[in-house]
C-alpha cells in the first residue's frame, strides 16, 4: 500500500535524526525527543513496526536516563556499541518502511 506524502516526510525526518545521531552531530536527548514526536506523528505504520521501533528507541532512552541520574556530565552517544546497534536497527526499519512505500 502506498504511503501518503506526509507519512513519507515523517519517515525521512526520522532517518535524518538517526543519521545525525550516528554521525555525532545530534545529541542523544534531542534524538530521543525528535524520534518520539515523529513516531507519534506516523499514521500508517503497522503496530508491530511501531512496537519494534519503540523497543530499540527504549535502549537510547534508558541509557540517557541513567546518564542524567548520574549527573548528566557524560551523555552517551553512538560510540557506545549498544546505542549504535539500536540506532542502526531503527535506521534499517525506517529505510525498509520508506522503500516499501516507494513501491
Amino acid at each position: 500500500m502506498a504511503k501518503s506524502e506526509r507519512e513519507l516526510r515523517q519517515l525521512r525526518l526520522m532517518r535524518d535524526r538517526l543519521d545525525g545521531f550516528l554521525a555525532g552531530t545530534l545529541g542523544i536527548g534531542e534524538t530521543i525527543s525528535d524520534l518520539e514526536g515523529l513516531l507519534g506523528a506516523l499514521e500508517e505504520a503497522p503496530e508491530t513496526w511501531r512496537r519494534a521501533f519503540q523497543d530499540e528507541w527504549g535502549t537510547l532512552e534508558i541509557a540517557y536516563a541513567i546518564a542524567l541520574d548520574n549527573g548528566g556530565l557524560n551523555l552517551p552517544d553512538a560510540s557506545v556499541p549498544e546505542l549504535k546497534d539500536a540506532a542502526e536497527k531503527m535506521l534499517a526499519m525506517v529505510n525498509a518502511e520508506t522503500e516499501l512505500a516507494a513501491g
